[in-house]
């Protein structure tokens, strides 16, 4: 993170993307980025934000006509500082994790409209690390965040096609991203489960949403008319991926 406004106005004005800068700002930070997007007038997305003063003050900087789009990430929606005692060194991240009032502001932000992306903030730090005196900041998230938000529509907190939205066309339009045609994942909406370590594919064999229920399980993905996924196994090899940014 750069800390010096100075500095950060310097990276603004030499800003010459036509893809937003993405920011991680918490707290009266965000006041400062808000203050260069004003000035420039960059596109800025601003990353896994956590509390509702964010989401107050970026709220007011959407309706203020300001160029930004707002990221949330599924542990800030679904942890709070009451899961620190359990999660220990495994609740160490950043943002860190902030009150039910802040959580709440979060999902309020979700479901009016005002954040654009769900991301995972993926951050797969092995157990042995967690464990440690000095735990490395952050939480893995990658495969927890689509049955995560799955479940949501189940209860009635989210609308599926939002849902699409936040997790594939938003971040696609806002960064470009190319999709070739016959590229789709198919998921099966009635598969419920409980999240286990023992179900993880991750490598780094545990998740702070662990015997949470969850439904949605991904059953084909298939990439260019290739099917790349079966639900149990990656079906191509090395190199088959291309990159979206190129297109």
């Amino acid at each position: 993170m750069i800390a010096d406004q100075a500095v950060r106005a310097e990276h603004y004005r030499a800003w010459n993307s036509p893809r937003p800068i993405a920011v991680h700002a918490e707290e009266e930070t965000v006041d400062d980025i808000l203050a260069l997007v004003r000035a420039f007038r960059r596109q800025t997305h601003f990353c896994h934000i956590s509390s509702r003063y964010e989401t107050e003050r970026l709220t007011a900087a959407k309706e203020e006509g300001l160029p930004i789009s707002i990221g949330v990430t599924p542990h800030h929606l679904w942890l709070t500082q009451a899961d620190l005692p359990r999660l220990g060194g495994f609740g160490r991240m950043k943002p860190e994790l902030e009150t039910a009032a802040d959580r709440d502001a979060l999902w309020r932000a979700v479901q009016n409209g005002v954040v654009d992306v769900i991301e995972s903030d993926h951050a797969p730090h092995g157990i042995a690390e967690k464990e440690s005196e000095n735990p490395p900041w952050g939480v893995p998230g990658l495969e927890t965040t689509l049955p995560l938000l799955c479940q949501a529509v189940r209860e009635g907190r989210l609308e599926l096609a939002r849902m699409v939205d936040l997790i594939s066309a938003a971040p696609r339009r806002l960064w470009g991203v190319h999709t070739p045609p016959e590229t789709y994942t198919l998921v099966d909406l009635d598969a419920t489960y409980i999240i286990e370590r023992a179900r993880l594919r991750t490598a780094c064999g545990w998740s702070p949403f662990e015997g949470m229920q969850v439904c949605g399980a991904v059953r084909e993905v298939w990439i260019r008319g290739v099917q790349v996924y079966d639900g149990e196994r990656v079906l191509v090899g090395a190199g088959f991926g291309q990159n979206g940014f190129a297109a």
